[in-house]
């Protein structure tokens, strides 16, 4: 694949995909139709990689999944468990509810066919996917940022629709040799 990287976004979520990687993040509650697009890139990510990571990055004030959703991701990552290289879930938020919920997302994550990390900030799982896929670290920090800036502007009610928002960007970098 190219150096291509594409983002998906409207008002609650945001997903990029760059090298064998997606990034995804919750500023809202998770919906069926978000869950959706996340298994539409993975397909994608699998048709010029044999497997790929995923940081899910969940921002403080984003509201749990409705039990639909909530199927919806479990069942996505039991269709990609084979296929996921490693998951870096990270929880922004801070304080002791947030404490306790990620160690409840540890020990469901504990139970994948694939390792999974929780986080408290995006800047420590970063670095943890790319030791576990071997990109450019920056490049995913960059990505992150860009799809961050891209849902910020969704926020604000810029033009963004969830399938028309897909824009390709030549700015993600080869891997180092």
């Amino acid at each position: 694949m190219g150096n291509d990287f594409e983002f998906v976004v409207d008002a609650e979520c945001g997903l990029a995909r760059g090298g064998a990687c997606m990034f995804s993040l919750w500023r809202g509650t998770a919906q069926v139709a978000n869950v959706k697009s996340h298994i539409a890139i993975a397909e994608e990510l699998l048709r010029s990689h044999p497997k790929f990571g995923v940081i899910l990055v969940i921002e403080a004030g984003a509201r749990p999944p409705a039990l639909q959703a909530w199927r919806e991701i479990e069942a996505f990552y039991t269709q990609f468990e084979r296929r996921i290289t490693c998951l870096a879930q990270v929880l922004e938020a801070t304080g002791f509810g947030s404490s306790a919920a990620r160690s409840a997302m540890s020990a469901i994550l504990s139970r994948k066919a694939f390792p999974a990390k929780v986080f408290a900030k995006t800047a420590e799982a970063v670095p943890w996917v790319a030791g576990q896929l071997d990109p450019d670290p920056q490049a995913l920090r960059l990505t992150g940022m860009a799809l961050a800036s891209h849902l910020k502007r969704a926020r604000l009610g810029h033009t963004w629709q969830p399938k028309a928002s897909i824009a390709r960007v030549s700015a993600w970098p080869a891997r180092r040799a």
